[in-house]
């Protein structure tokens, strides 16, 4: 045991002495095993020493981890064993296996296109709580003007106002849906690339993670999406839930410009949330106390929340959605996964309503 100990310490004083070296300041997922279980963490620094990995796991010096993690710049996956040689209050030193020198200095080579302290350029939660609620009354209130300018102008200017009259124009014309949705979304990413340049040094693309997924992430994503679907059948089958809800069935059935209604499901809709919940609104959580876990799960809720024209159990089965969408955020570090999973499964849901109305 005293041999052990001296030995831990010989390494805790080798990486103090190497701690002089250039430390290159990241903000890198990272996923780690130690003691048989996965975590999920973040790499704040790296130098030819080793790495700094930011944590409140109760990680012993001598404690032999796995990492694994993905270049951003070219979505290559790295495998790195090393030991903890360090503890600090918000995270551990390690010093990495010397067989992987080669992937531990490419990764900090990399690494110098970063800007340091990430972390300190994303607002507060309670900025982005304020900006949020700002950004989502704007998008609302853009998708009620559009459809209410609309619909008066279907209207003869001498009749008298009649809700009865409204509400059958917007049931009746998804072309009046639709272009309130693709404005609406042009509204929100708009107000949300503006609210990010006013916090200076973040720029959009680092702020939302818009770096390019890799083709494994990229099939994973769609098979993960395909497995959500059939989860969601399921889910509807044994609580005697139809698949299709009556909004989009009655959308479906009125349909007069195809191109226009896909491309607010499937383009418009989809970019304009995830930029807002699992870009804004997540990344701006998940540096706080709630972490990762509350910012996924607060995130999921806002979103199902909002989708107003589902029931109860709809909404439920888009918490999940949303759920899925977020761990997605996290673990690949890129919102382009998100685009993929939430534009897939639109276009799926439109394909199997589709093939459900021509079966009626």
């Amino acid at each position: 045991m005293n041999r052990l100990n001296l030995k831990i310490k010989e390494l805790d004083n080798k990486y103090d002495e190497k701690r002089d070296s250039h430390r290159e300041p990241v903000h890198i997922a990272v996923d780690y095993a130690v003691s048989g279980q996965i975590k999920n963490e973040f790499i704040k620094n790296l130098s030819t020493a080793g790495i700094f990995i930011e944590t409140n796991d109760n990680l012993d010096i001598g404690d032999y981890i796995v990492l694994t993690y993905t270049n951003p710049i070219d979505n290559e996956d790295v495998k790195i064993a090393g030991v903890v040689v360090r503890k600090e209050k918000n995270g551990v030193g390690v010093k990495l296996n010397p067989r992987t020198k080669f992937d531990k200095e490419k990764a900090q080579k990399k690494a110098e296109k970063f800007d340091p302290a990430f972390a300190k350029k994303i607002w507060g939660p309670w900025a982005t709580v304020g900006f949020g609620l700002a950004i989502g009354f704007v998008w609302f209130l853009t998708q009620v003007l559009v459809m209410g300018i609309s619909v008066a102008a279907k209207i003869s200017p001498n009749s008298k106002p009649d809700i009865a009259q409204y509400t059958e124009i917007l049931n009746n014309d998804t072309i009046i849906f639709s272009m309130a949705t693709c404005i609406a979304a042009v509204v929100c990413i708009y107000m949300t690339s503006t609210v990010i340049r006013f916090r200076k040094g973040a720029s959009f693309k680092e702020y939302l993670g818009l770096h390019k997924i890799s083709v494994k992430t990229f099939i994973n994503v769609l098979g993960l999406t395909i497995g959500f679907i059939i989860l969601s059948s399921i889910l509807n089958s044994f609580f005697d839930k139809s698949q299709a809800t009556q909004f989009m069935l009655d959308s479906f059935k009125t349909i007069t410009s195809p191109i226009l209604f896909y491309s607010a499901l499937i383009i418009a809709a989809p970019v304009a949330e995830e930029i807002f919940f699992r870009g804004f609104l997540l990344e701006g959580f998940r540096h706080t106390w709630i972490g990762n876990t509350g910012a996924i799960i607060l995130t999921a809720l806002a979103w199902a929340m909002i989708h107003q024209q589902y029931n109860l159990f709809d909404k439920g089965i888009l918490f999940i959605l949303g759920l899925l969408l977020g761990v997605i955020r996290v673990k690949t570090g890129s919102l382009i996964g998100c685009f993929v999973m939430h534009a897939f499964n639109n276009l799926i849901a439109t394909v199997m309503i589709a093939l459900y109305i021509n079966s009626l």
